[in-house]
């Protein structure tokens, strides 16, 4: 089981660069972070041989940004 990670943290230690952090999508559930969009899925979201349902999102950047 990962150890849990404050976000800052993991932002750091990602390397995302400073003026991209306010700017990294997330998606969160029951007050969890399951995905930061582009760099990592969180554990509470991997899919195991114990899943049952799952549910596929796909993020895509408006052009331009």
């Amino acid at each position: 089981m990962a150890q849990p990670k404050k976000l800052q943290d993991f932002l750091v230690d990602a390397k995302v660069p400073r003026a991209w952090r306010d700017r990294v999508p997330l998606v969160t559930g029951d007050g969890r972070i399951l995905w930061v969009v582009g760099w990592r899925l969180g554990e509470a979201a991997k899919v195991t041989p114990g899943t049952k349902r799952v549910l596929i999102l796909k993020f895509e950047p408006r052009p331009g940004s």
